[in-house]
């Protein structure tokens, strides 16, 4: 029985195959303390800045953007100053792509979040509103630009943070000048025309929060907006649908609290996780973040908390599937295993800490992540430093991207490199319905050899697919790739002549299913049905083809086989066909004529007589076309008509006609 259900868009590993620092006995460059995370690359204040001037402000919040059309990953990193926009398409050389200013002043607080294409960026800066800023320029702006948004939202003047719900197209400003710091709410369904849409300050200032459509198991609010606000002393739980009578749920709340600072949801929305503040400083804890059960959202249940092994606040933190990404100041980005959530059991399997010097509480190194890059990179902000652009080695797979040229199977190593909790066993999405997965079960960390085979017959060209590992506590996927370069080609399936058709014709038009790997194609005919007496066969490239043969009355059987350069694929069904042509007359001399033969579109039928009776027949012997022509003329209009060989009778004489 699966305890969580985990998101399949998480991505693990490198899909570059390299680093350009490595983990190396627990340290990057010597310096960076480290399990089971690589640095990419590091882009220090200078590099975010266009102007010399603006250097050693300092970075805080980070969030992130995909171009839809390019696949070109962007991380919106959050300064004192403003907001710059790389692209880290490459990750270990990342491009400064601009900076937009603050609106106003300087400010330690930035926030950012995206939806529909377009930045969102607030401050605690006075008067500075939320800049609203066009990604799709990116793609086409001079590096570095500068930047400017392309509207601001006055409704309020400072704000702590900024919230999204993309499903909904709603912003959720909080800590603002406004409603008593609470909720804050736009409609920016046209994200250049931001209006307010409502608010909710009955339950005082909101620090951060997390708004969702709810689809948890509580069958109350199924269908409902719901925001998960961090309200500095207890999580606030919201009915936000209704933005203009917004309503209190309930309320989450622990012992003792310090600052109750940032909540996330599981991707089931059946549990959340609680980061505060200030309890590190304040009561002495190790980093501590708590664990909640809300699966009724009337009466949350605190399971207990996870505490870790140091003292460093906690700051922000992002689940995305199995992981809970941590931002953790002093000891930087900690990476924590939430698949046994249920029984409040958090294992943490991977960190980079950005601040080497300590792990003591308060309020040095890193500000926050973003870690739902579909590339597996996972960005850092360093308070003092600049940005880390991080790669996970929880899991890898050798070869990272395979290729496989007229072979039938490939074997990968899948490794698990953390502990995980249970035993494993290993699945696919992402490869043809007819790939056969072969493999054991094994435990964490280890590594279990998986033969992907039957990939004879698959269509050539890149899949990105990936391997999901399996426990008893949830399903962690590992990207990889797979090139299939050559392979054999499909059986095809037959077409015309049907199978059992009578022919009043012994010209055969022949179709079947072309198949993508496939140069050409044999074709066989047999006059008996254990396939000894072979009456024609060709090799032919086209799929659709009128055989130069006629067939005497009898019945006849035929098949195809694809070839391609690696080889032929097996031979198709066999089709019966026969072929009758008794009441078709043929003279020695015809008496109309027929052209132009074969047809495009139009033809003509011409006599010395009036023609009388026209009847047009298909393959098969169906009448198609009949009228009475009492003129010596007819000019008539196939253009309705399919291609393939027909049977045109006049004056009591058959002659074939071919539409191409």
């Amino acid at each position: 029985m699966k305890r969580l259900s985990v998101a399949l868009s998480v991505l693990a590993f490198s899909q570059f195959g390299f680093t350009q620092d490595p983990c190396v006995d627990g340290l990057v460059l010597g310096e960076f303390p480290c399990n089971l995370v690589d640095q990419m690359s590091f882009m220090d204040l200078q590099d975010l800045n266009i102007e010399a001037a603006n250097q050693g402000d300092g970075t805080n919040d980070i969030w992130g953007w995909v171009d839809p059309n390019t696949g070109s990953e962007y991380a919106l990193v959050g300064q004192k100053n403003g907001l710059s926009v790389v692209d880290i398409s490459d990750p270990i050389n990342p491009v400064l792509i601009g900076h937009m200013a603050t609106e106003t002043s300087t400010s330690t607080w930035r926030d950012i979040k995206v939806h529909n294409g377009y930045a969102f960026v607030v401050s605690e800066a006075g008067d500075h509103g939320m800049q609203i800023l066009d990604l799709s320029q990116m793609s086409s702006v001079v590096a570095p630009a500068i930047l400017t948004p392309d509207t601001v939202y006055d409704g309020f003047g400072s704000a702590h943070n900024i919230v999204i719900n993309e499903e909904s197209g709603y912003a959720y400003g909080v800590g603002t000048n406004t409603f008593s710091g609470g909720l804050h709410i736009v409609d920016i369904s046209d994200p250049l025309n931001p209006v307010l849409a409502g608010s909710f300050e009955e339950d005082g200032y909101t620090h951060d929060a997390q708004v969702v459509m709810y689809v948890g198991p509580d069958v109350d609010w199924v269908g409902s907006e719901i925001a998960f606000a961090s309200n500095e002393d207890n999580v606030a739980i919201v009915d936000v649908t209704d933005k203009t009578d917004c309503q209190l749920i309930s309320h989450a709340s622990y012992e003792n609290p310090g600052y109750t600072h940032q909540t996330w949801l599981t991707d089931d929305q059946k549990y959340m996780l609680v980061v505060d503040e200030t309890d590190e400083v304040g009561n002495g804890f190790n980093t501590r973040t708590y664990i909640f059960d809300v699966q009724d959202l009337d009466e949350p249940l605190l399971l207990g908390y996870h505490e870790s092994d140091n003292t460093a606040s906690d700051h922000n933190q992002y689940i995305n599937g199995p992981f809970s990404y941590m931002s953790n100041y002093a000891s930087g980005l900690r990476i924590v295993d939430v698949t046994d959530i249920e029984n409040a059991n958090l294992n943490e399997v991977a960190y980079f800490d950005v601040l080497p010097e300590h792990n003591d509480a308060g309020y040095q190194g890193t500000w926050s992540n973003y870690c739902y890059f579909p590339s597996g990179v996972v960005a850092v902000t360093s308070r003092n430093a600049g940005v880390h652009f991080l790669m996970p080695t929880i899991f890898s797979v050798s070869p990272a991207n395979a290729s496989v040229m007229c072979e039938e199977s490939i074997d990968f190593e899948v490794s698990i490199n953390a502990e995980l909790n249970g035993i494993f066993t290993v699945g696919q999405e992402g490869l043809p319905e007819n790939v056969v997965l072969s493999s054991g079960s094994f435990e964490a960390p280890g590594v279990l050899t998986v033969t992907v085979s039957n990939l004879v017959g698959i269509e050539g060209g890149i899949y990105d697919f990936e391997f999901l590992l399996e426990s008893e506590f949830g399903v962690y996927p590992v990207n990889s790739s797979l090139n299939i370069i050559g392979t054999y080609p499909g059986q095809s399936a037959l077409g015309t002549p049907l199978d059992e058709s009578v022919l009043n014709d012994g010209m055969v038009a022949y179709s079947w299913a072309a198949q993508a790997n496939a140069d050409q194609y044999s074709m066989e005919v047999y006059s008996d049905e254990a396939l000894t007496v072979m009456e024609y066969s060709e090799i032919v490239a086209d799929p659709n083809t009128v055989m130069p043969f006629s067939f005497m009355d009898g019945t006849y059987f035929w098949r195809v086989k694809s070839l391609a350069n690696c080889g032929e694929s097996v031979w198709s069904e066999v089709f019966e066909f026969t072929v009758l042509t008794v009441g078709v007359e043929a003279l020695a001399a015809p008496q109309f004529s027929l052209f132009p033969n074969p047809i495009a579109d139009e033809f003509s039928i011409v006599a010395g007589q009036d023609l009388g009776d026209v009847q047009i027949f298909d393959i098969h012997g169906r009448l198609v076309y009949a009228d009475i022509v009492l003129a010596k003329r007819a000019d008539l209009d196939m253009s309705q008509f399919s291609e393939g060989v027909y049977l045109v009778k006049v004056l009591g004489q058959t002659q074939r006609v071919i539409k191409l």
